[in-house]
Parts: structure tokens; C-alpha cells; sequence
């Protein structure tokens, strides 16, 4: 876990492609002790540049920040940065340093699946549409009893 206020630079988020595999936890105690209703957040600017994109898979618990790394993050390898920021409606915004990650190297996209797998998948969402429809029925029929 880092402390708010002295996150380390150039820690690694994962490697390219990842989704929900590196998890990253902040203490955010020293800005809750002066903003105790301060809503935080990440955003980061992905290897290459660009606007700052704010990060999916954020969630507050008491003292904690913690970031369960997605795709989003790990769409290419480099070097990236983010900022933790928190917010108490409009009267408030607080940053963290400015701080560089590492998204390292690995495949791409290897392209479209193979048709035995797109044949699968297609299989896969028609029955998930069929158990949806009969769980609606399901419902609509036990809200009349």
C-alpha cells in the first residue's frame, strides 16, 4: 500500500493486455483526515500522451483507494502516468504528485478469433438471451402470485 503522500515512481501496473490482474492500494488517510467526506478517484495519461482518462475499477473503503488494474490501463506497453485526486463536490479538489507508471511489453491484439471459437461465442449469447427472457418471465410471473 502506498501512502498518499509519498507514492513511489515508476511502479509497475501490469503488462500489456492485462485486465484485472495487478491490484494497487493507496492509504488516503492524510487527506480524509482535513476532507473526511473527500470522494477519490485516479485518472491517468496512457503511454503515448493525450488527455488525462479517468481509471474504471477505483473503489473508496474507510482509508483505503484501491485500483484493480483493467484493460483500459494496459491497452498499450510504456511508460504512463497518473494522479489520485479527490473531490468534495465543487469546493474541493486535491492531488496527489504527478506520478509515472510502467505498462510493460506484451502481445497485441492477436486479431479475430478463430471460427470455432466465434461460433462459440455466438452459440454462448443466444442462450444467455434465452435464460434472460425466461428469468423476466420468471419474475413477471412470481410478482403476480
Amino acid at each position: 500500500m502506498y501512502s498518499i503522500n509519498s507514492i513511489p515512481t515508476n511502479f509497475r501496473i501490469g503488462r500489456q493486455l492485462e485486465h484485472g490482474v495487478e491490484t494497487v492500494t493507496f492509504d488516503i488517510s492524510a487527506w480524509l483526515a482535513t476532507w473526511p467526506t473527500l470522494v477519490c478517484g485516479i485518472s491517468m495519461i496512457l503511454p503515448g500522451g493525450g488527455d488525462p482518462v479517468p481509471m474504471t475499477g477505483v473503489t473508496q473503503e474507510g482509508n483505503t483507494l484501491t485500483w484493480v488494474v483493467g484493460e483500459g490501463a494496459t491497452a498499450e506497453s510504456g511508460t504512463a502516468t497518473i494522479v489520485v485526486f479527490g473531490v468534495v463536490g465543487d469546493d474541493v479538489r486535491k492531488c496527489s504528485d504527478y506520478t509515472p507508471v510502467v505498462v510493460e511489453d506484451g502481445h497485441p491484439a492477436s486479431g479475430e478469433a478463430p471460427d470455432a471459437v466465434a461460433d462459440w461465442l455466438s452459440e454462448a449469447t443466444a442462450l444467455k438471451a434465452e435464460v434472460e427472457d425466461l428469468l423476466g418471465a420468471l419474475e413477471e410471473e412470481l410478482a403476480g402470485i
